[in-house]
This record gives C-alpha cells, structure tokens and sequence, in this order.
C-alpha cells in the first residue's frame, strides 16, 4: 500500500507548497485530515476522495455522516473492498479462537458474513483510518513548529535517508527514518486519539499488588493518556521528546505503559499502517518545508468537549509553512 501512499503526498505537496508561497496560516489538523482521507480511499476503496484540494470536503464531517451518496468514479484497482465483496459471496468465515479447548487445542470458531457485518468492517475503516492518523500528523506538525531544534534534525536525517534511495520515497525509506517515527510515536504518547480503552474481563482475576479481585464480565476502564502521562513511567512527562522512543530507552520501559493502539490479542490491527501514513505525510511536508508557528498559535492546546470516540483539538493547530533553504 505505499506506492498508494505515496502517490497521494503528491498532491499533499502541491497544496503545502502553495500555503508556503502565500505564507498563509493554515490548520495542520485540517490539511492531514485531507491527506489522511486521500490515502484511506485509496488503499481500503480505491476511490479518489479528492480531498486534498478541497479543504471544505464533505468526508471532513464523516463524524455526523454514516452514509454518504456518491458518484466518484474508481480509479485504481479495490483490494479491500474485493475482499469484503468475496467475503460476502462465501458467507461464513471459519478459523481459530483466542480461545483453548480442554486439550489446549485452539477452538475453531465459525462467523456469519453478512450485509451488516461487511459494512462495519468498511465503516471502521473508513473511520478509525482518517480519524486517528490525521490527528497524530496534525499534532506531530504543531509540536515540531514549537521545537525548532528536534525538526532540524529530522529534516537532516529525512535528507540522508533519501538521498541513499534515489530521492524516492518508499517502504525502504521510510523504514530507515527513525527520528520520524520516534517523532510519531511521542505524538502518540502525548495525544493519543484514543485517550482511554475498554476491555471485559475474561475470567475471575486477583491484582496481586491490591488483592482487588475483579469478575469475569467486568467492564475494565484503561486510561491510555493517564498512563502515558504518568511521570513514574515517563520523566518530565508533558515535555516533547522523541528520544524517549529510542530502542534504548523502549528497551528499559514496561511495554504497557505506552498503549496508543491497544496491547494483546484486541490491539489495533491497522496500528504499522497507521503509523506510515503519518510517518510519510510528515516526511514529504519536511522534506521541503519548514513548519512555524503562525500569528494564531499557541503552545497550549485544548481537547474538544465534544469530541466523541476519538479525541480532537477544538479550535484546530493554526501553522505556517516556509520553503526550505537547503
């Protein structure tokens, strides 16, 4: 899917180039929100959404939209949703369980495929695709306008990494870019558009440490931006720094204290594809600009009331784009 990726950056290039020239303020929430539809249509529907160029886009409001209308035409082959149509045609899905029988053999488990189920997978998509992946590059962009000295570095290594690969942007790049991505993961930690989980207990469980016996059924509340924010797991916990995410230091941490994608067998099954639609978004937009705080800015940002499922930044990220001096 990073060729699909890709080719949309493209005109997400286009758009950062003209705010650059203009040097108009724009919200960064916005403009990844664009980028993020493009690339979800692309890779899960094979659609042009035509978001990019239009900030007014109708699926900018896919919060109160559960179904929309469309004559887009496709453009470009629809794997995902092939898949789903398939799915749909044999009806049942069979496989193994989470669970073990008496033998401790997987149980087998058989699904009822149908209409309703297949538009919830295309739904959840849809949804939590654009929704999470634009708040993260939105807020990564506001962060690294405030820390001037972290976004040079990243642009260096962004220019190292391409100039290794023919000045192309793919799997390989990407994968080599490991200041972007421990800059995606800090965006992450200190947002996280899923500020809290919910699981059920499974079966009956004593927490050793309290001797609080919690029963199968439970409804347990994990609060991901408390955890993630806590200063016994994190130092200086509010401060913007990657480097917290260097293999070293993830090495020496609890690997549940950072759980923006879930933990286990539930954990998010888009969470690498998540995290390279931001990656990659950043990359082109730093690769030839420099991000600034614009007259609007502030440093402090507010959570939306509002929001609802996923968290969002009222008032949006205003910024400005420069064009870079190499």
């Amino acid at each position: 899917m990073v060729a699909l990726i890709v080719d949309c950056t493209h005109k997400l290039v286009n758009v950062a180039h003209n705010l650059a020239l203009e040097e108009k303020e724009f919200d960064a929430c916005n403009l990844s929100a664009r980028f993020t539809i493009d690339v979800i249509g692309a890779c899960g529907f094979g659609i042009d959404m035509k978001s990019m160029n239009n900030e007014h886009s109708l699926f900018l409001h896919l919060r109160d939209i559960l179904f929309i209308k469309s004559k887009m035409r496709i453009l470009i082959s629809v794997d995902f949703l092939d898949m789903m149509l398939k799915l749909r045609q044999i009806g049942k899905l069979s496989g193994d369980a989470m669970e073990v029988d008496e033998n401790g053999k997987k149980k087998k488990v058989e699904i009822e495929f149908d209409e309703d189920r297949m538009l919830a997978q295309l739904y959840i998509f849809f949804v939590a695709g654009f929704e999470t992946s634009s708040t993260v590059m939105g807020y990564a962009m506001h962060q690294l306008a405030y820390h001037p000295e972290i976004q040079i570095e990243v642009q260096q290594e962004i220019d190292e990494i391409l100039a290794k690969n023919d000045n192309k942007l793919c799997y390989q790049s990407l994968s080599e870019m490991n200041l972007l991505e421990q800059v995606t993961k800090e965006a992450l930690r200190l947002f996280p558009p899923g500020a809290a989980l919910g699981r059920i207990c499974t079966k009956d469980f004593v927490i050793p440490e309290l001797n609080i016996q919690i029963e199968a059924g439970t409804t347990v509340g994990i609060p991901v931006y408390g955890i993630q924010t806590d200063p016994q797991f994190f130092e200086n916990p509010l401060k913007f720094n990657p480097k917290r995410f260097s293999h070293e230091a993830s090495q020496n941490r609890h690997k549940y204290v950072f759980l923006p994608f879930g933990e286990g067998p539930r954990k998010c099954i888009g969470a690498r594809f998540g995290t390279l639609i931001v990656m990659a978004g950043l990359a082109v937009v730093l690769e030839k600009f420099t991000i600034k705080p614009s007259p609007s800015s502030t440093i402090n940002i507010k959570v939306n009331p509002a929001s609802y499922v996923v968290q969002s930044i009222e008032g949006g990220l205003p910024v400005q784009l420069n064009l870079r001096k190499k």
